[in-house]
């Protein structure tokens, strides 16, 4: 009986796990709630206080914003791309100079290549960092994406705008989605 009760118990869990993840959902049940919570709270988009920091082309945030009726912002192939989301607070800062790097444990740092900003209808500002995905000629290698290896353990991004300094870091495990590594 205690084993029956132990493995119902296990099996809720799960399914209440799943049902708190949307993006284990297939798409066309996400409802507008999911795909707002797939945006700012999931293994691609982390959410500190007024500041969101997610992986702009990553297929899951672009079904996202699909499904609340946003179009993704057109971006190279070739380049990953890191959007950081300020809702309006009544000043911008001035991203035109800054640079942002991607990191993980033990290796040097990606610096973007370019950075792109964007004003919503609604104030909300969304910069755009973008790394480069390929090798350029004598470029070192520790600086190309993926620049993950088997004892990687997350990807942290940093940035410093202004006096404004944002670092967010993504456990890389959790950033399967289909069964594909998704950046």
């Amino acid at each position: 009986m205690i084993i029956v009760r132990t493995i119902s118990l296990a099996l809720s869990m799960t399914a209440l796990g799943v049902a708190e993840q949307p993006w284990k959902k297939p798409v066309d049940s996400w409802t507008k709630d999911d795909a707002s919570r797939i945006l700012t709270r999931s293994p691609w988009a982390k959410r500190t206080q007024q500041i969101v920091v997610r992986w702009e082309d990553a297929l899951p945030i672009r079904q996202a914003l699909g499904k609340i009726g946003l179009e993704p912002a057109a971006l190279s192939g070739s380049f990953y791309a890191v959007a950081v989301v300020l809702r309006p607070t009544g000043g911008h800062h001035d991203w035109s100079a800054s640079r942002a790097s991607l990191k993980t444990s033990g290796r040097t740092g990606c610096e973007s290549s370019e950075v792109r900003t964007k004003t919503l209808a609604d104030g909300t500002q969304l910069i755009i960092f973008q790394f480069p995905k390929t090798l350029d000629i004598g470029e070192p290698r520790s600086f190309r994406l993926p620049f993950v290896t088997v004892h990687s353990r997350a990807i942290e991004f940093e940035v410093n705008a202004d006096s404004l300094k944002i670092r967010q870091s993504f456990v890389l495990q959790d950033l399967y989605y289909l069964g594909n590594f998704e950046l």
